[in-house]
């Protein structure tokens, strides 16, 4: 009996001995845990907040002298795009096949730069895309010069089509000056 009681208060003691151990490798992982935790909440919240700063223009982005630019683009071109049939088809200097043609091209030119507009419009949204402020910057540059080429290319549309006008209008002239010549020497 002795060695039995000897052997359970050997037991006992390793089993307190164990307990002790037990609990302080508990605290140990538990603290550890925890700062696990922290960090990660803390590395989270930090990447959260850097990634949702490419979802949020920055303001000086939006009033940017080419993104006023681009809109005062659009307006002018919309502008010339629907004064160019009035100005030209007054003269009856074109077929009506010259004219659908022109038509058609003038309706190209409007869808072109409304894409365009919206394309300037969702990047200067906040939560439309995900791009840093160059990224953004970048872009901006490409959308105003998309619509100074169409503005540019509009000017020279017109004045093209302007140019054959007068150009008809001078060979008419032209004819009608010879037919009045040929009818006067024949008299």
């Amino acid at each position: 009996k002795d060695t039995q009681k000897k052997y359970l208060a050997e037991q006992l003691i390793a089993l307190k001995a164990y307990g002790a151990v037990l609990k302080e490798g508990y605290e140990v992982a538990s603290k550890g845990l925890g700062l696990v935790h922290t960090i990660q909440n803390g590395d989270y919240a930090q990447h959260e907040t850097y990634f949702s700063s490419f979802s949020t223009v920055n303001p000086k982005l939006q009033k940017h002298p080419q993104a006023k630019s681009a809109i005062a683009l659009y307006s002018k071109t919309r502008q010339l795009s629907l004064e160019i049939p009035n100005r030209l088809f007054a003269e009856n200097s074109f077929t009506a096949s010259e004219e659908k043609t022109i038509r058609h091209v003038l309706q190209s030119i409007a869808k072109d730069c409304n894409n365009i507009l919206i394309e300037l419009e969702t990047l200067l949204e906040n939560d439309e895309l995900r791009m840093s402020d160059s990224e953004r910057a970048i872009l901006l540059k490409k959308i105003h010069g998309s619509m100074l080429e169409a503005y540019t290319y509009t000017v020279r549309f017109y004045q093209n089509c302007q140019n054959l006008s007068l150009s008809r209008q001078h060979e008419s002239q032209a004819i009608e000056h010879q037919k009045s010549l040929f009818l006067t020497s024949q008299d």
